[in-house]
C-alpha cells in the first residue's frame, strides 16, 4: 500500500522516539 506523506512524517516521528519500532519496520521490509 501506498503511505500518504504524513504517514510517512508519523512515521519518522515515532521512529525517532521508538528506535526499535524502526528496526521491526526494516525487518519486515526485508522479509
Amino acid at each position: 500500500r501506498v503511505l500518504q506523506n504524513k504517514d510517512v512524517e508519523t512515521s519518522l516521528l515515532t521512529f525517532k522516539q521508538d528506535p526499535r519500532k524502526l528496526v521491526e519496520y526494516i525487518v519486515k521490509k526485508v522479509r
